[in-house]
């Protein structure tokens, strides 16, 4: 799978040479990590969209960067009012691609702007199982930060994602800069899709969990219950910008869900809860909370109540880390031994088949472990994603 990066974000230029202002930027096309590039070559389409509902709603004003300026989570930029539209071509061998759009000479001055650029033409999201199929790019579009005149969009140094899974449209931010803690990686979007199917009222997580509950007493057990009390309690490690823990909160009524990363996550997860929150229409409560595994008894959330599911999403990656991160969820376990434990990975390299080791010897179980494909450069399978289960072995 593939993503559309900007490398310049968008701004409006003045150029002596043309009749008018115009819209560039400069746009790349690679992996999740950003260490390969796309190397077939792509039809790619930018618009330039221009929505007053949009503007009215955002108030965008020129030095301000808060999310006061962010439309309702469930307004979608209208392509009525798409003020530019072209085809790009992406080619075999490239790393980056120009793209400019003109800006028509009756753009009001103030009038907010956004640039979107995928590989299909005036989508309003990715359908993650439709670039799963034979005839689509697994590509995943990009929207840049709103921007007029006054703003350029590198302002607000983040992009928007924007993920079709069942009948919602999740929106997810991520920062520009090289950090990659703070962007989408493949497991997290694979895993995210994953979810309503596994946490349905068949679905494998939903029985671990359901069965570690009635082990405790609690008869309303399956998540798929409108009111079951007491709510599930969720810890996801290695969060970054959160999508899973977004995802999970509007599947099931009723759950608390602690969203842990490294500090430097934390603007991005922060900022990415509170836009999803201003739409939710069931119970449920996330909250970030700063967790280093080297440290995980400074663990600023609460463990005082038990802790049903314990989530991660591309965190084995980096081997030297993986002692450590089992240690966290160990610790986690040794407090609630009933807990069910759910880890997503894209493997990319031997090294980090350490991690099922330490599991084992920590008294982790491995009780089930599931194959999702991946949309490819030229099909879907190319790469996996594979969900492992875990049960502690509690004496």
């Amino acid at each position: 799978m593939r993503y559309i990066r900007f490398l310049k974000p968008p701004r409006v230029v003045h150029d002596k040479h043309r009749p008018s202002a115009h819209v560039a930027c400069l746009v790349t096309i690679t992996s999740d990590l950003g260490d390969s590039f796309l190397p077939y070559s792509l039809t790619l389409s930018a618009e330039l969209i221009q929505d007053e509902q949009y503007a009215s709603e955002t108030g965008l004003e020129p030095d301000s960067d808060s999310d006061a300026q962010l439309p309702a989570p469930d307004t979608l930029l209208s392509y009525d009012n798409v003020k530019a539209w072209k085809t790009f071509q992406w080619k075999e061998g490239m790393r980056s691609l120009p793209i400019t759009l003109p800006l028509s000479r009756n753009y009001k001055q103030d009038g907010v702007l956004v640039v979107r650029v995928g590989a299909e033409p005036k989508a309003d999201s990715d359908d993650f199982n439709r670039m799963l199929l034979e005839d689509s790019p697994g590509v995943v579009s990009v929207w840049s930060a709103p921007f007029n005149l006054r703003r350029s969009a590198s302002v607000a140094r983040t992009v928007e994602r924007r993920f079709k899974i069942g009948s919602r449209t999740h929106r997810i931010f991520e920062e520009t800069g090289e950090s990659i803690a703070r962007h989408v990686w493949d497991a997290g979007v694979a895993l995210s899709n994953q979810l309503p199917c596994l946490l349905g009222h068949s679905g494998i997580i939903n029985s671990m969990v359901a069965d570690s509950r009635r082990r405790r007493g609690h008869a309303d057990a399956l998540l798929s219950s409108a009111c079951f009390e007491p709510p599930l309690r969720v810890i996801e490690l290695g969060s970054g910008c959160g999508m899973v823990s977004i995802v999970l909160s509007h599947l099931v009524a009723n759950v608390e869900i602690s969203v842990t990363d490294l500090a430097e996550a934390q603007a991005i997860a922060v900022r990415n809860i509170g836009f999803a929150s201003r739409c939710r229409t069931n119970k449920a409560v996330l909250a970030f909370h700063e967790l280093d595994w080297e440290h995980p008894l400074r663990y600023g959330g609460s463990l005082e109540r038990a802790v049903d599911l314990v989530v991660a999403a591309d965190c084995t990656y980096n081997a030297d880390s993986s002692p450590a991160f089992v240690n966290t969820i160990q610790h986690i376990a040794l407090q609630f031994p009933y807990v069910t434990v759910a880890v997503a990975m894209k493997k990319r390299h031997a090294s980090e088949d350490v991690f099922f080791s330490l599991m084992s010897d920590a008294k982790f179980q491995m009780t089930s472990s599931i194959l999702f494909p991946l949309p490819g450069d030229q099909s879907s399978g190319e790469e996996t994603i594979s969900l492992y289960l875990f049960t502690y072995l509690y004496t």
